[in-house]
């Protein structure tokens, strides 16, 4: 993502394709993903579905598909890797980015809550930041589960951004905007909730691990700048007091002191 691009708005993640910008939502989902610490949590995932070659992987809510090269590599030789996402334009811009000839990494529209796939039929299951934005996030693992067969693995990871960590000369800013972002997502909350709702939807042997991404300047203003330039925030803050907030955290971005993280969750189980 380039500084010219406009804020993109939280809500943006559930309706993609009908999105002001779409090319700036995809922008700002690469920004994310190339942090190192949320390289570090798909890492950690990965680990968690005990993959190996010949298996048969499904990403849910894959977005952009850019975790399923890695997968893949997991699942070599003879394996498959899926991801399906709800957005036509995140499964174009996958297939375009991955093609693969020999259908072993292939790309489908699909609802997470009602998965075009058999009972059984893959090896291991995965999800990104997706919970976080499905409306019925229940629904999406109960479909995760029916599809990973018995002995399979399932691998969440989400995002509290609610509990994003900057250091300012004003964090009462800081606080209201996450607690404001939450606000606008269907689950912003969820990845506190991530444990209890891996066991309680069925998973056994369920480990969750905490990390943290520490987060560019780029992609603070890709959170926050729009719940705060819309006044999100229940009038408690003013214009003003929002741009000095900004002024603050660039000038310290400008000597390489920024000091912001983002916590991730991953969660891993497997089915019974």
């Amino acid at each position: 993502m380039t500084s010219e691009r406009s804020p993109i708005a939280i809500e943006a993640y559930t309706a993609v394709d009908h999105g002001r910008d779409p090319a700036a939502l995809l922008a700002t989902m690469d920004a994310v993903e190339a942090l190192p610490g949320f390289q570090e949590a798909r890492e950690l995932a990965l680990r968690g579905l005990s993959l190996r070659p010949g298996q048969r992987v499904l990403d849910v809510g894959c977005g952009s598909g850019g975790a399923l090269p890695a997968v893949l590599e997991r699942i070599s030789p003879g394996g498959q890797a899926v991801g399906v996402d709800l957005s036509e334009t995140m499964i174009a811009e996958a297939r375009r980015r991955w093609a693969s000839p020999d259908r072993r990494l292939r790309f489908e529209i699909a609802d997470a809550r009602d998965l075009p796939f058999e009972t059984g039929s893959f090896d291991a299951c995965r999800t990104d930041r997706m919970m976080s934005h499905v409306p019925q996030p229940e629904a999406a693992l109960a479909e995760m589960l029916r599809v990973t067969r018995p002995g399979g693995r399932i691998a969440v990871i989400d995002v509290d951004i609610e509990g994003t960590i900057v250091d300012s000369p004003d964090p009462e800013v800081a606080r209201l905007a996450g607690a404001a972002g939450a606000d606008r997502l269907q689950n912003g909350r969820i990845a506190r909730h991530m444990e209890s709702m891996l066991r309680g939807g069925g998973l056994s042997g369920v480990v969750t691990r905490p990390m943290f991404a520490r987060v560019t300047l780029e992609v603070l203003k890709a959170m926050f700048a729009d719940v705060l330039e819309q006044g999100s925030t229940d009038g408690q803050l003013d214009a003003a007091r929002v741009r000095r907030w900004w002024a603050a955290l660039a000038e310290q971005d400008a000597l390489g002191n920024l000091f912001a993280f983002l916590p991730v969750i991953v969660a891993a189980g497997s089915v019974p």
